[in-house]
């Protein structure tokens, strides 16, 4: 199926790894930052909406960690390359948004693009050379990534 509303471009994206996929935020043709978010189900070949997040999030990174869709990152149309260092998640069991964390991404150091998150068992983050581990609600280094693997074009 196509993915209704507005054609979008730069959005967070991800999987629960089981048959759906998440999207949100990005930008429209007219490049204003949106707040909209799906859910695509792979099985039956059907979007729907989820309820708009707190804030606009253009070029947001997304994860799928413990039941929730997390959108981290990010920034408002008139913040334009002024990433937020915020992130919200989405309980898929709930169908609601949860609180917006404010300095999610405040030990990072990074002022540019938020970091590119995976998880696993935990969620991890990859900045400066840095392997990033989040534990006890703080972002703490666990390893270090060679600078010929982390700094590509």
């Amino acid at each position: 199926a196509t993915m209704p509303g507005v054609r979008r471009s730069f959005f967070g994206c991800a999987s629960d790894s089981d048959r759906t996929v998440l999207v949100a935020g990005g930008h429209n043709e007219e490049k204003c930052a949106l707040t909209s978010a799906m859910v695509y189900d792979v099985s039956e070949d059907k979007w729907t909406f989820l309820p708009d997040m707190a804030r606009e999030r253009d070029e947001c990174k997304a994860v799928f960690h413990a039941g929730r869709f997390h959108v981290i990152g990010g920034y408002a149309t008139e913040e334009q390359g002024q990433f937020s260092k915020t992130a919200e998640s989405f309980d898929v069991s709930t169908w609601e948004w949860g609180p917006l964390t404010e300095d999610f991404l405040d030990d990072t150091g990074d002022t540019v693009s938020p970091p590119t998150c995976v998880a696993g068992g935990d969620l991890y983050a990859c900045w400066g050379g840095d392997v990033m581990m989040f534990l006890n609600d703080k972002w703490q280094k666990v390893g270090q990534i060679p600078a010929d693997v982390y700094n590509v074009t």
